[in-house]
């Protein structure tokens, strides 16, 4: 699907970031059931979204370099244009969204 949206190399990374914030919802969010949502939204960007019934947020963790795990969410906000994270009565919902063509970045930042 991403590769019909013009995403290309860039679905790698989806697929990437997907993964970990599933398998961060399976390991930390206290349910075997998960929702993965993909959709474009108005800026052309598409929005990843997992949800699951746990009521917990994730956190970025220090990333400890004798520690196995913690580095998830660093990919994600490294990579991700956007991340963020909502709760419902029913759980929360873990998201982010890329765009088709990398960021530049400058001394003067994003552009």
């Amino acid at each position: 699907m991403l590769g019909t949206w013009g995403y290309g190399e860039r679905t790698a990374i989806a697929v990437l970031l997907a993964n970990e914030l599933v398998t961060n919802a399976i390991r930390h969010g206290g349910e075997r059931t998960v929702t993965l949502r993909i959709a474009l939204v108005d800026d052309g960007r598409v929005r990843v979204e997992v949800s699951d019934g746990g009521p917990g947020r994730p956190e970025l963790q220090s990333a400890d370099p004798d520690r196995e795990n913690g580095r998830g969410l660093h990919m994600v906000a490294t990579l991700a244009e956007r991340w963020g994270v909502r709760s419902s009565a029913t759980g929360k919902t873990v998201w982010f969204d890329l765009s088709p063509e990398p960021a530049v970045f400058d001394a003067g930042g994003v552009t």
